[in-house]
């Protein structure tokens, strides 16, 4: 059985030619607890996991609390590095079409969960798509998982929260997934699925201008424009990227390096990441209900593949939104 999954968003005429996706940066989400770190949960994941390895660390009350203010920097350091990209099982939800897709005045995007939707995704064996696979520490992996909605913030009183599940895997991997996959019971409405990304893997970042940003572009023919004090920088597809991580080539080697350079200065910068599409894992859309009839058809028009549209419409009968086909 085919499943699918919705990201809600604003009516932009240009992602009907080449779609773009945005990934969130963590201090730009809309929920003041979401992938936060506390120095109680460092602490408290510290000792479980020394209690789980029958550890004893021996040091003082001041050079524990040192080393744990340390790990806190880290932990705050290895989140701000991603991007999230939140998505949802439900296309007909009333209050995510009023608060994400300009009060039922954008779409909502409909991608198929058997694969990357991401451009340039490469088949395994079993012929389905990946790029951005789990990565060993937990931050990243592009397949949606589902959100975990709980009373409380994670914890860490247990053995069974910060135990790594094989012996093999990274020591905190647990720690980091609990912390993005879980958030406040006042969202389970969203019904959300969550892909996470590193932000420095972007194929567009806009950000404001700086000589040394245009200057790295003009070097390396990187395509950019500047306009109003913004630049936007365009990657080619799968610059910087290998999938294998053990066996990278000089030529990938050397973007992957100018990629992360262009990042680290976009930073503070007032910067957006975004993430090319595959068009061949968009096999809808839907409009909101707000949505000008002329505006649809002017998009017609400049549409690049051949998504089946959709409009949703007020039930006659409750308060529920109807999806029809255009």
């Amino acid at each position: 059985m085919q499943h699918f999954l919705y990201k809600y968003t604003k009516l932009r005429e240009d992602f009907f030619v080449e779609p773009f996706i945005r990934a969130t940066q963590v201090e730009s989400l809309n929920d003041p607890f979401e992938v936060k770190v506390t120095l109680q949960q460092i602490i408290k994941a510290r000792m479980a996991s020394n209690t789980f390895h029958g550890i004893e660390e021996e040091l003082d009350k001041e050079n524990f609390e040192y080393m744990m203010d340390e790990f806190l920097g880290i932990s705050q350091q290895d989140l701000s590095e991603i991007g999230i990209i939140s998505l949802t099982e439900d296309p007909v939800n009333t209050l995510m079409w009023s608060h994400y897709a300009d009060e039922h005045r954008g779409i909502a995007v409909q991608f198929r969960s058997n694969g990357s939707f991401f451009d340039g995704a490469i088949e395994d064996f079993a012929g389905i798509r990946n790029k951005y696979r789990e990565d060993y520490s937990g931050l990243v992996n592009e397949t949606p998982q589902v959100i975990a909605y709980r009373k409380n913030r994670p914890q860490f009183d247990f053995i069974e929260e910060v135990a790594a599940k094989d012996r093999g895997d990274y020591p905190h991997k647990k720690f980091n997934q609990q912390l993005i996959y879980t958030k406040a019971n006042d969202w389970i409405y969203e019904k959300e699925r969550r892909s996470v990304v590193y932000l420095y893997d972007a194929d567009r970042i806009v950000c404001d201008v700086s000589d040394d940003i245009v200057e790295i572009c003009k070097k390396n023919n990187i395509e950019h424009t500047v306009e109003n004090l913004r630049i936007e920088i365009n990657y080619p597809t799968n610059f910087g990227y290998s999938p294998d991580i053990l066996d990278v080539p000089d030529e990938i080697y050397d973007q992957k390096e100018i990629k992360h350079d262009v990042y680290h200065l976009s930073r503070k910068r007032n910067a957006f990441y975004f993430f090319k599409l595959s068009k061949d894992m968009i096999p809808a859309i839907v409009f909101g209900c707000n949505v000008d009839k002329q505006v649809v058809e002017n998009i017609k028009k400049k549409l690049t593949w051949n998504p089946e549209l959709f409009i949703t419409k007020p039930s006659v009968d409750t308060f529920e939104l109807e999806i029809e086909k255009l």
